[in-house]
Order: structure tokens, then C-alpha cells, then sequence
């Protein structure tokens, strides 16, 4: 999902496809389709809003920042 996201097929805001949806598009399981979204989620590519309804986040420099510190912080341990 991440390199689609990349590849600019789903842009910042943008609804993607539902659950099943992705399954089908994937060819995979839902859970794994879960893993994906609550990994994608806690890496802040995407954001699932009330209703479960999930959008692509919007990049920022904010973002990016928080992501390396997190990243730095937990790998100089």
C-alpha cells in the first residue's frame, strides 16, 4: 500500500478504498489488510477518521520531523 501511495495513485486527503476493497485489490486476507492500515496509521501515511472511513495523510515537514526523531530516538537505545 505504501509504495501506491507513493506512486501518487491515492493523493494526500484522498479516500482509499475500503477493507474489502483492498483485498480484493491485493489479493489478500483482511487481516492483513488491517496490519497494513494500523501500521500505515502509526507511521502517519494515512489516518482512519471516525466511522472508519481512511484517508491518506497530508505529508508535512512537521510529519517527516516527528518520524525521524521517533526513529533516531528508539534506534539510539
Amino acid at each position: 500500500m505504501t509504495k501506491v501511495i507513493k506512486q501518487g495513485k491515492y493523493q494526500p486527503s484522498e479516500k482509499i478504498p475500503t477493507e474489502h476493497e483492498l483485498c480484493s485489490i491485493f489479493k489478500v486476507i483482511r487481516t492483513v489488510v488491517r496490519e497494513a492500515i494500523t501500521g500505515l496509521n502509526a507511521k502517519g501515511i494515512i489516518d482512519i477518521r471516525k466511522g472508519s472511513d481512511v484517508y491518506v495523510s497530508e505529508i508535512s515537514i512537521k510529519n517527516a520531523s516527528e518520524s525521524l526523531n521517533l526513529f533516531f530516538g528508539l534506534s539510539s537505545d
